[in-house]
């Protein structure tokens, strides 16, 4: 998981291979928000400002995915990987 301003994000998707459209670049991460995942320097992407944003792309060494539910996870390439905010109904189960 990444702390991003006090918030929880996690990644869910497969990881693509294009930047979606109107994400830009951010910043690269902090070892605090990358909360000890060893993604600290890695460049992340997103469409507003930190505070108030749903989601964001970061730019990681990551599986290839095999189709839409599986990734080979030992032909391993650079890939944009979607960081979802975790919603507080989520965090409690």
């Amino acid at each position: 998981m990444i702390n991003m301003s006090g918030q929880n994000y996690v990644a869910p998707y497969i990881p693509v291979n294009e930047l979606p459209d109107g994400y830009s670049y951010l910043r690269e991460l902090t070892e605090e928000q990358a909360n000890d995942t060893g993604l600290a320097g890695c460049k992340m992407y997103a469409k507003t400002v930190l505070d108030s944003i749903p989601d964001f792309y970061v730019y990681l060494q990551c599986g290839t995915p095999i189709n839409e539910n599986t990734i080979n996870s030992e032909d391993i390439q650079w890939a944009y990987v979607q960081w979802i905010k975790v919603k507080e109904s989520d965090k409690q189960r």
